[in-house]
């Protein structure tokens, strides 16, 4: 006789039906997460439509390196001043007005360093500059030097100009101011922005001794015309801002190159004083959300070619012509171009290229102060110009015994035309 078989025994409650309020949830935010994904990847593929990818503004294989011998290269001889040069003047060192005020400190720093200045006026000789080839060009602190470091020739160069004024040897005083005036048009040759504007500021800094040496009532007609048809020559060194506009673009593209960049730090107001703090896994994760999102680096890159082009569009323009064509924004300045400018440079209205800069995650952060550097021009372009023109009225006034009854009288005989950025200064000391 056979058993049955006994029936497998089951828990009744495991029987019960999953709770389908629980499996609609789930499946709703599962199709809530692929819905967003497919969102952001939608996003991120259409993100840049309208973005026009102009590829380089200018070309680089041709503007990025210059050469230059060495034997002929200002730089070469400046590098060297820098390194003999021992010392600084003191905080007044200047701002002398005559070689009587001079301290005796300041008296024996400046003998102390006539080897450098020696070495330093060679440079000055130089037609050619060039500190950093414009391809090799980079945001890294330190590597404009040598550059920052030749501000400090410039009360040495004051002070050795008022001796020679005391001593009544004026031509050797101008060759001296001739000599900082060259080394200021040095300073922007080949180079980006920070290179020009320090230029401009040794330029300003000398252009008071300038005038006082010119309103020296013992210099002939000769050292006058001869001063003046100086003047006009170093007028002429000053590099196009095209040249300018080049070698900061291989900074930046550099700069957007590096995989690091990002915005790792979050400020934050405290007492009135801002403070930056490392960003935590929070802050990263929503930067690197939005990077990947908005398409970074590419975004920036394509941005700031088509900025560079827009910039370069204009950049061999007049100063006046330049301002008509000028908007600015809080992110900077753009230009109208004209129509006879790259196709490249009109793909984007100044409004448009505003947008897309404000856009960015990265370009915005590091875009130049263009504002800053167009209101620099604007000042240098009336200092040089008030300079030529005082230098012109005192050889007029040496030749006919009064000032000219307008400046107008100066075109010909001693100016060819009223220099750039006289607008500037008409009206006004």
């Amino acid at each position: 006789m056979s058993l049955p078989k006994s029936e497998e025994w089951t828990d009744p409650g495991s029987m019960d039906p999953v709770p389908r309020r629980g499996r609609t949830c789930s499946i709703a935010v599962s199709v809530g997460i692929v819905a967003v994904v497919v969102a952001v990847l939608i996003w991120r593929g259409t993100t840049l439509l309208g973005l026009p990818d102009i590829g380089e503004p200018f070309n680089v294989q041709a503007q990025g390196t210059v050469a230059i011998p060495e034997a002929e290269n200002a730089f070469t001889y400046y590098r060297a001043a820098v390194a003999k040069l021992s010392g600084r003047a003191s905080s007044r060192g200047g701002r002398y007005l005559n070689w009587a005020q001079v301290s005796q400190i300041d008296r024996d720093w400046s003998n102390a360093n006539l080897d450098a200045l020696k070495v330093w006026l060679a440079g000055t000789s130089m037609d050619q500059a060039l500190l950093i080839q414009p391809n090799d060009q980079t945001c890294e602190p330190g590597s404009l030097e040598v550059v920052q470091n030749l501000r400090a020739f410039f009360p040495l160069v004051q002070m050795a100009g008022l001796r020679m004024e005391a001593q009544g040897d004026l031509d050797e005083a101008w060759s001296l101011y001739r000599a900082a005036l060259r080394c200021s048009r040095h300073c922007g040759m080949h180079g980006g922005f920070i290179e020009r504007l320090i230029g401009m500021s040794m330029y300003a800094q000398m252009s008071d001794n300038v005038r006082s040496w010119a309103d020296q009532p013992n210099l002939s007609i000769v050292d006058l015309q001869s001063a003046l048809d100086d003047l006009l020559a170093i007028d002429a060194m000053t590099p196009p801002l095209r040249q300018n506009f080049e070698a900061e673009y291989f900074a930046f593209a550099k700069l957007l190159d590096q995989p690091d960049l990002t915005t790792w730090k979050v400020e934050t107001v405290i007492n009135g004083k801002v403070r930056e703090t490392p960003a935590n896994f929070r802050d990263r994760a929503i930067e690197n959300f939005w990077k990947f999102a908005l398409r970074e680096p590419e975004r920036s890159r394509r941005v700031l070619r088509v900025v560079w082009a827009n910039w370069l569009a204009v950049s061999d323009l007049a100063a006046a012509e330049r301002a008509k064509r000028r908007k600015e924004f809080p992110i900077g300045i753009f230009f109208d171009p004209s129509p006879d400018a790259p196709a490249m440079a009109r793909r984007l209205t100044p409004d448009a290229l505003n947008r897309w800069a404000e856009s960015t995650r990265l370009l915005r952060l590091i875009l130049p102060a263009t504002s800053a550097l167009e209101k620099a021009l604007t000042r240098e372009r009336a200092t040089r110009a008030s300079l030529l023109i005082h230098l012109a009225e005192r050889l007029y006034i040496r030749e006919h015994g009064k000032p000219p009854a307008s400046v107008d009288q100066l075109v010909g005989p001693y100016l060819k035309t009223l220099p750039e950025g006289y607008e500037d200064i008409k009206g006004k000391p």
